[in-house]
């Protein structure tokens, strides 16, 4: 939970900006909106009541407000320097009341304050203190040494710096600090940085025990959370049960103590509870992302670029056969009897000539439609329409295919009828002139020259062959898309380059059996410059030799996917890849994430910096996260609701339960055996001492 325990609610000492003033309502969806659950109002050197009490009835129970004052003191070298007071909301008269007599009628522009009366005061109301340090208002070091020394219940007290650097020096080296926003302008105020709190924490009362690290207070704190009951024992026959909370579960020990049994008797819970479940091992990360590169079948059909394959047109020249064309010898023989037999020259057929001809496109087009619409009705019937566009539209869109359906199946049927009849028509013509010849032993005129025909052919030919090689003409690159960030906020992208074969083309470009592609487009080639020349047939069977059923287009087509950064061509470190691979398995659309070791391989700013903020963001959103774990980064800043210590001790193995908020772990087969939480954190993980000093605000020892 996010808090604030500095903020300005007005302007009361000359050279205070305006931007102070707020009103309650303001006050009120300004703290709301910026997600704040407790704040203090910490005006300098004024408690006002009335506005207080104004607030709170304008709050009611959005979020909890507490009085608080910021007091000018005079630190042991006589300068002034400012401290901080937060106190309990709910014994508000005394506050008021005490407060009022330390202030007496003075006023905020001339108020202050000696260190030994202000150290009175805070033992006598016991309340939170932060002190201003590294600030030009702050007291001399001396003074908040002195300050922190004398004041009644050390846990109460804070140093408060400047900004967040100075936050993370100060907790680096061992303090306990919490920043507030010192706020100077509310429209700023959703802009800034909040502390945080992990727990929910619903009083002031209750704030205080848990900086005490009230084990009864922290323990109702957790069993407010969304909790699983899981065995994890190595045993197979044995129980180790344990909570696991909707939170950060870190799982930490020393080589075979059984973690990675553990983390398989989890994920073994959570499926058999039909969660869904992020599973991530750091293993053959290189070899995963890799696999980013990989060409699908369906990236190497052109239809999926609007781009045609041609199958057809190649299936075309491997059928092509040069057509017969009528011998000059049968049209002399035709002349020289046709006048020499009387029956003959009666019947008047034997002058008729194949004239009759069919649409042969109208046929195929009609036949290519029927085709593609009762594939687009076979698709939609695997999926279900209706949940897009209702149960009416659907029948209203099936009603309308099938009525396109059997009008293109007329339409096909009264073309095929137009070729059947022309077939039948010049096959009874030339089976009756066959006769007449057979009788009369003399030639009819010839159903054809054959010319036609020919020229026909060899038109067909060439338009199938420049369709084709007009495809070769196709390339594309695609727009990046983007794979995942980097360290220092690099973007890795991964681009697909699509390219048709040509005479810079390499085997690397994603072409299989590239000599013989050559070797096919070559003949293409041939064919096209020979299409009326007397050396056609030896190119049509130099392309025959190597043509197969699955040749299109498609074959000829080269993709590749490329990694790039900043543009560029990128190759990945096994670091970058571990990056990629374990962001994806953080995406937020899991129910539960079991991470084991997931530091492996990345650097610390990694760790601490991105990978730390990601599972406290999961955490956040109530996701549990199950983490075996190495690295104190991970074990201690994120603050888990479980931590979970694996031992071996003589043969046998042990498991140990609690948390950072009460410093302790517990045997769960045996009560009494008790270890301490930040000392095995320190024993065991990598950089222990320096992540345990490193937590943050409010956690910080």
């Amino acid at each position: 939970m996010k808090i604030d325990f500095h903020c300005h609610t007005k302007a009361v000492k000359s050279g205070e900006k305006a931007t102070r003033n707020i009103s309650a309502k303001d006050f009120k969806e300004t703290v709301k909106s910026a997600g704040v659950k407790m704040i203090a109002i910490t005006n300098h050197n004024t408690f006002d009541r009335v506005q207080f009490d104004q607030f709170k009835d304008e709050i009611k129970d959005d979020f909890i407000l507490l009085p608080g004052i910021e007091l000018d003191v005079i630190g042991l070298n006589k300068k002034v320097g400012h401290v901080v007071l937060v106190y309990d909301n709910t014994d508000l008269d005394n506050f008021d009341s005490k407060i009022h007599t330390v202030l007496g009628s003075s006023k905020p522009n001339n108020f202050t304050i000696s260190l030994d009366d202000i150290i009175s005061f805070i033992n006598d109301i016991n309340c939170i203190v932060l002190a201003h340090y590294y600030k030009p208002d702050a007291l001399d070091i001396n003074s908040i040494n002195y300050l922190k020394e004398k004041i009644n219940d050390n846990y109460r007290f804070f140093y408060e710096p400047s900004n967040y650097r100075t936050l993370g020096i100060l907790i680096n080296h061992n303090f306990r600090a919490l920043k507030g926003t010192d706020i100077t302008d509310w429209s700023e105020y959703g802009k800034q940085d909040f502390a945080n709190i992990k727990l929910e924490i619903d009083s002031y009362k209750q704030l205080l025990k848990f900086l005490k690290k009230d084990e009864t207070v922290i323990e109702s704190l957790l069993n407010k959370q969304t909790k699983y009951s899981v065995n994890i024992a190595f045993k197979k026959d044995d129980k180790e049960i344990i909570d696991l909370y909707d939170n950060v579960n870190v799982l930490f020990g020393t080589k075979g103590t059984g973690k990675t049994v553990s983390l398989e008797k989890v994920e073994q819970y959570f499926k058999s509870n039909s969660k869904k479940i992020s599973f991530y091992t750091p293993n053959d990360n290189k070899d995963k992302l890799d696999k980013k590169l990989n060409v699908s079948d369906e990236e190497k059909k052109l239809v999926n670029y609007g781009k045609e394959n041609y199958a057809e047109e190649f299936s075309f020249i491997n059928d092509w056969e040069e057509a017969d064309v009528t011998q000059f010898i049968d049209y002399i023989n035709y002349v020289k009897y046709k006048d020499k037999n009387e029956n003959k020259k009666r019947m008047k057929i034997i002058e008729v000539s194949s004239v009759l001809t069919h649409n042969a496109a109208a046929l195929a087009n009609a036949k290519k439609d029927f085709n593609s619409i009762d594939n687009i009705i076979s698709t939609l019937k695997q999926i279900d329409v209706t949940k897009y566009i209702g149960k009416n539209k659907n029948d209203e869109l099936n009603t309308l295919l099938s009525e396109l359906l059997v009008t293109i199946k007329h339409a096909y049927f009264n073309t095929f009828d137009d070729k059947l009849s022309v077939f039948l028509t010049n096959d009874a013509i030339s089976k009756i002139k066959t006769i007449i010849e057979k009788k009369t032993e003399t030639k009819t005129i010839p159903n054809e020259t054959g010319f036609t025909n020919f020229a026909k052919n060899h038109f067909l030919l060439e338009i199938n062959i420049k369709k084709i090689l007009s495809g070769f003409e196709f390339k594309k690159e695609s727009e990046p898309d983007f794979i995942g960030t980097l360290e220092e906020g690099k973007n890795l992208y991964r681009k697909t380059i699509i390219t048709m074969l040509n005479d810079a083309s390499k085997a690397d470009d994603g072409f299989v059996g590239i000599t013989r592609l050559r070797e096919i487009k070559n003949s293409l080639n041939l064919i096209n410059d020979n299409i009326y020349t007397k050396n056609l047939m030896e190119c049509i069977n130099y392309y025959k030799d190597r043509y197969d059923k699955s040749l299109s287009l498609d074959s000829f087509m080269g993709v590749i996917k490329k990694f790039t950064l900043d543009g560029l061509d990128y190759k990945p470190s096994s670091g970058e890849a571990t990056m990629i691979i374990l962001d994806e398995a953080l995406k937020e659309d899991y129910d539960v994430y079991i991470l084991d070791e997931p530091e492996k391989s990345l650097g610390n700013n990694y760790v601490s910096d991105i990978l730390v903020k990601r599972l406290n963001d999961l955490a956040k959103m109530k996701k549990v996260v199950v983490v075996a774990t190495h690295n104190a980064n991970i074990a201690v800043r994120t603050m888990p609701y479980r931590s979970i210590l694996k031992v071996y001790d003589n043969g046998e193995y042990k498991t140990y339960i609690g948390n950072p908020y009460v410093n302790k772990l517990v045997n769960i087969k045996n009560m009494a055996d008790i270890k301490d939480w930040k000392a095995e954190s320190i024993r065991i993980l990598e950089g222990g001492k320096e992540a345990f000093d490193e937590r943050s605000d409010i956690y910080a020892e």
